[in-house]
């Protein structure tokens, strides 16, 4: 009708080009003063880029920090892209995997059954749609997160997604449990796989795509998960105030028993997060994933009983740290009990026990771990050796001989009951030598009540024993510590 009356009447053509503005106007002004209303009332993730992409911030939406696409390591992800492939989704989640028949330990509690959620996290209560991360320490919910953003696998309309946009998880493969094996030096009962591949961000997006993988390998005595990580190029989905898959709330990655226990992996919230190929960590020291891209942790191990932590625990061909509190948490312990026992091939070998107060400064994880010394370390005056728990309650059958000294050789160097024993001391991996002659090998702390240590109180007198005039009288008397020369009491002096 317009363009009719347009050409048939030109005197009504400026009125009517007029009419057309301000009726443009008020339609543009009221789309967007509902646009307004609705987005202050209503924040859903299907809604979100539109209010966004019309200039409108819900008051509850999340801060947008910003980051810079990284580049890829290419080699990271070691295990094969097989197994049962999820359908293409958003926020969905795998059916329960049942493991209740032999439980992986998170930390120190049994987990029957796992959730591999499309959003790169890994739950174990129940499934998890949430797609904006948080960091493990605030979840409160045990789950183990390689990298928790929100995925999206459903293929743009115009794309072909056949080898990319895959998310895919197999359990028990017999070619994941020799390559944990060879990797982490022991066998494992059992590996979950899970592989997030070229997977694309909210909302349908594949600009940019991220491949990661998370494995989880256990026993009943051992927990082992390691993330491999081969190319992060987003952060976060449009929901998430993400942009062109960067911004908002980024990616998370790490792990939580819910309770307390906790590993954020470096990067985690903020865009630096896409780093994480390029970086490579954990507790396990020498494992063979150790590239870029590669985090390895020991999570739990239940190799002591009673009263007993485990502080230090090596694989079984000794060439990775399974288990490695740290020195300044080792120190602490020994501090608070200067008992620590040393395992090897599982079975007790030999317990130190202090009888002089730890000195200030002692370095009770170094003593124990890099080089066995003398220092303030003396067999019989400052600690005695025992080589069974009954003989260390009883006070009976200490060790008579130690050799202490050489570089990356730990306890108990050479030290025996009676003589000297070679081959049969600790040695961290990566150094000069490799703990011999063991099938594993770790050191264990006393964290029980009643610590068994005897320690003498160091006293402010000497007696000294004289022998002196023909005939050689004996006589002895007491001397105070201030009767020595500055420095001699220090200089060999019992």
């Amino acid at each position: 009708i317009f363009f009719r009356v347009y050409h048939r009447h030109r005197s009504m053509r400026r009125p009517l080009v007029v009419l057309l503005f301000v009726w443009a106007l008020q339609s543009c002004v009221l789309a967007q003063g509902l646009t307004a209303e609705r987005c202050a009332e209503v924040y859903t993730k299907d809604d979100y880029e539109g209010c966004a992409r019309q200039g409108f911030r819900h008051p509850d939406a999340p801060t947008r920090r910003t980051a810079q696409p990284q580049a890829t390591s290419g080699a990271a992800v070691p295990l094969a892209l097989e197994g049962t492939l999820l359908d293409p989704n958003d926020d969905g989640t795998a059916p329960v995997i049942d493991v209740g028949g032999h439980p992986l330990h998170l930390f120190d509690t049994a987990q029957s059954q796992l959730f591999i959620n499309n959003n790169g996290l890994i739950s174990f209560t129940e499934a998890v749609s949430a797609f904006t991360p948080v960091l493990p320490e605030d979840a409160g919910f045990p789950s183990i997160a390689p990298y928790w953003g929100d995925v999206d696998t459903r293929c743009p309309r115009t794309s072909n997604c056949t080898h990319l946009n895959k998310v895919w998880y197999r359990l028990d493969d017999p070619g994941d449990l020799s390559a944990a094996a060879a990797a982490l030096g022991t066998a494992m009962d059992h590996a979950l796989v899970a592989t997030w591949n070229d997977v694309g961000f909210y909302q349908k997006s594949i600009t940019l795509r991220n491949t990661f993988q998370a494995l989880l390998a256990w026993t009943n005595a051992s927990t082992v998960i390691c993330f491999f990580y081969e190319k992060l190029e987003w952060t976060t989905g449009s929901a998430s105030g993400g942009s062109g898959g960067l911004g908002g709330e980024p990616a998370i990655a790490g792990m939580t028993d819910g309770i307390g226990q906790s590993y954020t992996l470096p990067g985690s919230g903020t865009g630096d997060v896409l780093n994480l190929v390029h970086q490579r960590g954990g507790n396990l020291a020498r494992p063979g994933w150790n590239g870029a891209g590669q985090f390895c942790y020991s999570v739990f191990s239940s190799v002591p009983t009673g009263p007993w932590a485990v502080a230090v625990q090596l694989s079984n061909d000794k060439q990775s740290v399974l288990t490695d509190i740290g020195e300044a948490a080792f120190n602490a312990a020994f501090e608070a009990c200067p008992v620590v026992r040393y395992r090897r091939t599982g079975d007790v070998y030999a317990l130190y026990a202090r009888t002089s107060p730890v000195p200030a400064g002692f370095n009770a994880y170094r003593l124990f771990t890099d080089t066995w010394a003398s220092a303030d370390n003396r067999l019989n005056v400052d600690f005695e050796l025992y080589s069974s728990e009954a003989d260390l309650a009883q006070g009976q059958r200490q060790w008579q001989y130690c050799s202490y000294g050489d570089a990356d050789v730990g306890f108990p160097g050479e030290c025996g009951p009676s003589g000297s024993i070679a081959n049969r001391w600790f040695s961290m991996p990566g150094g000069r030598y490799t703990a011999r002659n063991a099938n594993g090998a770790g050191f264990d702390v006393y964290n029980g009540t009643g610590c068994p240590a005897r320690i003498q109180q160091v006293q402010d007198h000497v007696v000294a024993t004289v022998y002196e005039g023909p005939g050689c009288t004996l006589r002895s008397r007491a001397l105070n510590v201030s009767d020595f020369p500055p420095g001699r009491h220090a200089d060999g002096w019992d």
